[in-house]
């Protein structure tokens, strides 16, 4: 990144040069490129260079470019005010160049602001209108998978399945084995859900192989650790050897807050269930300490269902919030009225 960096302001004179000559669209493009580059490696420092932008001159496609930029540094940082106020513009004229061209991730980013905010529901409507405007298999199995997700969490198991198979029959389709692997980890985290641990080792097997050929780390230690947990209530002590070692390292490499807690769990349900130990105090008091770090509701119910009594903590000490199936007023609100139309 450091080189890159270095390279940019190398070429910085010429770049300015060329905008001078091709006018000042080019320039505002330039700028706007940029912006977005820094997006996912550095969203602060992509706010940084938004803040410096003056649009008074730009054309509505590059202020329609320039507020959608907004919409997504927003939601990266978890500023939804800053998130709805560029929502509002973008809404306030679909009929734009930009806003038409990328109909679809805008509607998506608008059903992610509704998510963050809690209006579930809203959001899934959203997410409807945004399937419709779809236009690449990626963007139709991006939005199934989220689709998928809330009915997961609100407990409908039969349209999560529905949701889950047909993006991976898409991902499938166009051999993309990284949304393969993704779909397959969810397809066997809602068989873990249900009880149908075979299913579940299957799935989990397929997309931990997937994710460790496609060198994904973080994806390879999330199935990981899903491998573990359903080895473990499959009584496959030697499986769970053979695979431990480099999932267990990929935690202590990868020192993310949710996947630790995650794997102590796992480490002491396996201790209790495959050499018998019985946890003392401080080791139940740290479980439940590691469990209130986990943010998946699903995630902990199911080790609420399966460790908890095992590992001898009471299930009432283990408290899960529960989605609220809230709606945002849109009786002022236009752009969401607007949105939720689906009309635009």
């Amino acid at each position: 990144m450091r080189n890159l960096i270095c390279n940019l302001f190398v070429i910085l004179p010429t770049l300015f040069f060329v905008a001078a000559v091709w006018g000042e669209h080019d320039n505002a493009q330039y700028r706007l490129d940029t912006v977005n580059y820094f997006l996912k490696s550095d969203p602060h420092k992509a706010h940084k260079l938004h803040q410096a932008i003056e649009v008074k001159d730009f054309t509505p496609a590059h202020t329609a470019h320039f507020h959608h930029l907004g919409v997504s540094i927003a939601l990266s940082l978890g500023q939804l005010e800053q998130a709805q106020r560029a929502l509002a513009v973008l809404f306030q004229n679909p009929q734009n160049t930009y806003f038409s061209e990328h109909r679809f991730s805008i509607t998506y980013d608008a059903s992610v602001w509704l998510r963050k905010g809690g209006y579930i529901r809203q959001s899934e409507h959203l997410l409807m209108c945004a399937l419709k405007s779809a236009r690449s298999a990626k963007e139709k199995i991006k939005t199934l998978n989220a689709l998928a997700v809330i009915a997961y969490n609100y407990g409908d198991n039969t349209s999560a399945k529905d949701y889950f198979v047909r993006s991976l029959a898409i991902g499938t389709r166009i051999k993309n084995q990284r949304a393969m692997g993704i779909i397959e980890n969810n397809l066997g985290v809602l068989a873990l859900k249900t009880n149908h641990f075979e299913d579940a080792v299957n799935y989990f097997k397929l997309a931990y192989a997937r994710h460790q050929l496609a060198g994904r780390e973080s994806s390879e230690l999330n199935t990981g650790l899903n491998l573990l947990f359903v080895y473990i209530l499959r009584g496959e002590k030697e499986m769970y050897e053979r695979v431990s070692p480099r999932v267990l390292a990929l935690v202590q490499k990868h020192k993310n807050a949710a996947q630790s807690a995650y794997s102590l769990w796992i480490e002491r349900f396996y201790d209790v269930t495959f050499t018998a130990a019985k946890l003392s105090k401080r080791e139940q008091a740290e479980l439940i300490a590691a469990f209130n770090d986990l943010s998946e509701a699903g995630l902990k119910s199911l080790l609420k269902q399966h460790i908890s009594r095992v590992a001898g903590i009471n299930p009432v000490n283990l408290t899960i919030a529960i989605p609220q199936k809230m709606m945002l007023e849109t009786t002022n609100n236009h752009w969401l009225n607007s949105a939720l139309s689906c009309n635009f």
